[in-house]
């Protein structure tokens, strides 16, 4: 009888160790892993608000970028490694073709679950302190406090003018050094306001800017913007009010920041109030009022300091209008420090002083009745004819305060500029005041030219067609000529 050979069957071996990955992964780690990812991408889009100086506003286009670049990190990941970095955190895989589930290690280790948690742990609070950083350490974010001023008389010596819908008593002299205004052209007149007015405390240290009306689009009423400032509400439409009113002032500030900075990194110190003068003789609408940001930061390129103040005042009808103190300390080395450090307080107490004395105003009729009466009691041959040099310089600046002042609240007509052109003509080649030992680019040369050159173009847009253009444009070209421009 013949034995038929039977082959032994070879056994199926499944190796279990601690490699294998045969369980499918669990709710919970599929949810660690996407909180993972979610963190990672969610710090990676602060952290670029932060290096780009965006301001973060909850609005439906930050969510959609948002969700645009999760989106694209989920799906990148996906399609070209098959797994998301948190999956790979997480030690999840998938197992042959079928990507569609995920299986999670059968026996990970004390160490693969501890470096697991404490990953995930990491980024989330990597994530926080970004946002913190980003986000609450913004003007538009921070706790506000209330600054309450007494109003104070007109100093000796001050000058009482309005700039467009506020009037008080300026300054007409910084360090015993006559402080001269002048104008920045920009398109406007006669149907807008001038852009800006400067102060030159102490070029190019300290400089004071005047600037025109700029109400941003859709905001609300002073006692509206008020309330979204100094009340405790966390509403969407108070948070939008206060965006509103902020936004331009810190982007133009981390745009001076990034031109002061010697990294990308840096990172403004911000402070915030809301100041309101108290003039018991004023209706609280008219008293000045507004929101002081305050900005500052060390380590700049010359190695000092640069600050910057801004007081947005906000009239009755809700027209905001702003003070700016730049304050840079760009000396050298060896003589910087408590001079200059003492000569910007100086400046900001001053303006301190201004705001002080302003009041606020709802139409520009008293401030240009109060100019029109000043600038009347003008006697120029009587000024031109003073013999005393230092006092000469000084009065023709007073003058030409006013007259920019007249410009601030009544653009449109050429005679103010016509006027400006000549005292500038006066202020930069009378020879009782102009020596060949000064430069050419001293304080008072800089602001006739400065002055001269913009009433021209101003009067251009207002009357091209007006004679006393040209004789302005003469005026330009007998000053160039005696500066050697």
């Amino acid at each position: 009888m013949s034995q038929k050979f039977i082959k032994p069957e070879t056994p199926h071996i499944h190796t279990s160790g601690v490699t294998s990955s045969k369980t499918v992964a669990s709710r919970q780690l599929r949810v660690l892993a996407l909180v993972f990812d979610f963190f990672l991408v969610s710090f990676f889009c602060f952290y670029c608000l932060f290096i780009f100086k965006i301001i973060f506003f909850p609005t439906v286009y930050f969510l959609f970028i948002f969700l645009l670049v999760c989106s694209i990190y989920y799906f990148i990941q996906k399609k070209i490694f098959g797994l998301t970095l948190g999956e790979r955190v997480w030690r999840l895989k998938t197992r042959g073709s079928n990507k569609k589930f995920l299986y999670q290690k059968d026996h990970p280790t004390f160490i693969e679950q501890t470096g697991s948690s404490l990953g995930t742990a990491i980024i989330c609070l990597v994530t926080f302190i970004e946002i913190h950083t980003t986000v609450f350490n913004q003007p538009l974010w921070k706790k506000i406090s209330i600054w309450n001023l007494e109003a104070a008389i007109q100093p000796p010596s001050w000058v009482l003018l309005p700039f467009f819908y506020h009037m008080g008593s300026w300054p007409s002299s910084f360090l015993d050094q006559p402080i001269f205004y002048t104008l920045t052209y920009q398109n406007g007149p006669p149907k807008k306001f001038v852009g800006q007015i400067e102060a030159h405390l102490k070029d190019p240290d300290i400089l004071l800017i005047i600037e025109g009306p700029k109400t941003p689009l859709g905001v609300g009423s002073q006692k509206e913007i008020k309330n979204c400032f100094i009340n405790p509400n966390n509403s969407y439409n108070c948070l939008s009010q206060r965006y509103q009113t902020l936004s331009r002032h810190i982007e133009e500030i981390e745009t001076l920041s990034q031109s002061y900075s010697d990294h990308s990194a840096h990172s403004v110190q911000w402070d915030l109030q809301w100041f309101q003068v108290s003039n018991p003789s004023l209706s609280p609408e008219d008293q000045a009022q507004g929101v002081h940001l305050r900005a500052s930061e060390q380590g700049t390129t010359s190695g000092h300091f640069w600050m910057q103040d801004r007081f947005i005042l906000i009239n009755s009808i809700g027209i905001h209008q702003t003070l700016i103190l730049n304050q840079l300390n760009s000396s050298e080395p060896e003589t910087s420090g408590i001079l200059d450090s003492r000569n910007g307080q100086i400046a900001y107490e001053m303006l301190l002083k201004t705001i002080k004395t302003l009041r606020s105003f709802s139409d520009l009729d008293a401030g240009r009745a109060w100019i029109n009466r000043a600038l009347e009691m003008i006697d120029l041959e009587a000024i031109k004819s003073n013999p005393d040099t230092g006092n000469l310089t000084s009065e023709l600046a007073r003058v030409q305060s006013l007259l920019i002042s007249k410009i601030s609240v009544d653009p449109g007509r050429i005679d103010s500029y016509f006027h400006l052109a000549g005292t500038s003509l006066l202020l930069g080649s009378d020879p009782k005041i102009n020596t060949q030992a000064e430069p050419p680019n001293n304080p008072r040369r800089k602001a006739a030219l400065q002055n001269i050159q913009t009433s021209y173009r101003f009067a251009q847009d207002i009357l091209p067609n007006d004679p006393r253009i040209n004789q302005i444009e003469n005026m330009v070209q007998e000053l160039k000529k005696k500066l050697s421009f």
